[in-house]
């Protein structure tokens, strides 16, 4: 059974800035980009505990998990569940420092 889920403000503010950014140079690109966010959302919503559990020091973020985005595997979706729903919180490529991201934006 397929978990409803929603999509945060700041997981929606992160989808449209790498949509633009990949878009600047490679429009087609960022339309699959676009494509396979959601793919990504609608798989996790089925099985949400395929994703990994993310390593913090900081408790408040222990129920969050990340899982990549086919076609794009170093962007990940980060996300958690909450209230039998499924949370996107945030979209990250996997170079930037993401604890430290959490820590401004948590």
């Amino acid at each position: 059974m397929k978990t409803a889920y929603n999509i945060l403000p700041s997981g929606l503010e992160d989808i449209v800035e790498i949509y633009n950014y990949i878009g600047a140079e490679r429009p087609n690109a960022a339309e699959k980009f676009f494509r396979e966010v959601f793919n990504t959302i609608d798989n996790l919503a089925a099985l949400p505990e395929m994703g990994k559990h993310f390593l913090s020091k900081n408790p408040k973020l222990n129920d969050i998990r990340f899982f990549p985005i086919h076609s794009f595997p170093r962007f990940l979706v980060f996300y958690r569940i909450k209230n039998r729903k499924l949370q996107v919180i945030h979209i990250y490529h996997d170079a930037r420092n993401i604890n430290a991201l959490f820590e401004l934006n948590e």
